[in-house]
């Protein structure tokens, strides 16, 4: 079994792993043998970036029927409301701060907005590369921003919940680095995070980044340095915006942090983790056994697991009880 090394002591990690069915991993399995291919990673070639957004495009998700969008300052937002909601979810979205778009989520946002009671707003940001670090970072504070001052007459909720997965995980741990900074009282407001399987530390240093192979289902180590070059730019890669996992995290509100174990970004989830819950802040890591990048999109029993105990996590805090650190806290 795995440890990490504090001053305070060694963390085993077996601890933050969540107990699974055996037939559910079997359906997970068999999930990714069937699938092969379509979980491979991209090789890098000439028009990669093209290849890799039609992809996208080619995603087939269920739209919601009640969503709608409207625009703050210029930043385009898809809207799922609840008639009632405790809470506002910020929600920024993958895809390697290149890819995707926010009307991709609706199931997942609709989960969150009927299990948690929330208002869910999904941020359109900017793109990498033609709009590199800080643009999609300064979308994400306008919203927050708005949200704090006009989330209860709008939206019927000034109370904020974070969410973001991959880069978006590492958007939203980067708008809180910067709230806490520049905006506190905009972060008065946020009541927790949600960080899913992010990339939080950008200088590509962590093992299970530099252990990774082509191999490496989803995304590549190669695909992961593309990415962080089209996003990043010429900026210092440990700046704590664009690594989170090298912020100073004093003040930052309660987070659950959910990751699969054979993710190439695993550690991310694990290091930054503990080092919030080192800095004082209450945190939650759920490690998902033989779980790859994305394992909740791929429609099985363990990621409506992991997407539900998300939720339900959310749940409390939208409507005010505190924050449910459940089996697996730091």
């Amino acid at each position: 079994m795995a440890e990490l090394h504090f001053a305070s002591g060694a963390v085993a990690l077996e601890q933050y792993l969540v107990t699974v069915d055996e037939a559910d991993l079997a359906e997970q399995r068999a999930c990714y043998a069937d699938a092969g291919e379509a979980l491979a990673s991209t090789p890098l070639h000439e028009g990669y970036l093209e290849t890799v957004r039609q992809a996208w495009e080619e995603q087939v998700e269920p739209r919601d029927p009640d969503a709608h969008h409207r625009h703050v300052a210029g930043v385009d937002l898809r809207v799922l409301a609840h008639e009632r909601p405790g809470a506002i979810v910020l929600h920024a979205h993958g895809g390697g701060w290149t890819t995707g778009h926010n009307d991709m989520y609706d199931e997942w946002l609709g989960l969150l907005r009927d299990r948690a009671v929330v208002t869910a707003v999904s941020v359109g940001y900017r793109r990498a590369p033609e709009h590199p670090y800080p643009a999609a970072v300064a979308d994400l504070e306008t919203v927050a921003v708005w949200l704090a001052r006009h989330g209860k007459r709008e939206l019927g909720s000034d109370r904020i919940i974070l969410v973001g997965e991959s880069a978006g995980a590492n958007l939203i741990a980067a708008l809180l680095v910067r709230l806490r900074t520049s905006r506190p009282e905009v972060l008065e407001r946020v009541a927790g995070a949600v960080l899913t399987y992010g990339a939080f530390d950008l200088a590509n240093v962590l093992p299970s980044h530099r252990n990774s192979t082509s191999a490496t289902p989803v995304i590549s180590a190669a695909e992961l340095a593309w990415h962080i070059r089209a996003y990043a730019g010429d900026t210092d890669l440990f700046h704590p915006e664009i690594s989170p996992l090298w912020a100073d995290l004093d003040g930052m509100p309660a987070a659950l942090f959910t990751v699969g174990e054979a993710d190439m970004l695993v550690d991310d989830s694990v290091l930054l983790a503990n080092r919030w819950a080192l800095a004082g802040s209450p945190a939650r890591l759920d490690i998902y056994p033989e779980a790859t990048h994305v394992f909740d999109e791929l429609g099985t029993r363990l990621g409506r697991q992991a997407r539900e105990r998300i939720a339900d996590w959310m749940a409390t805090l939208s409507q005010g009880a505190g924050v449910a650190l459940g089996a697996s806290p730091i």
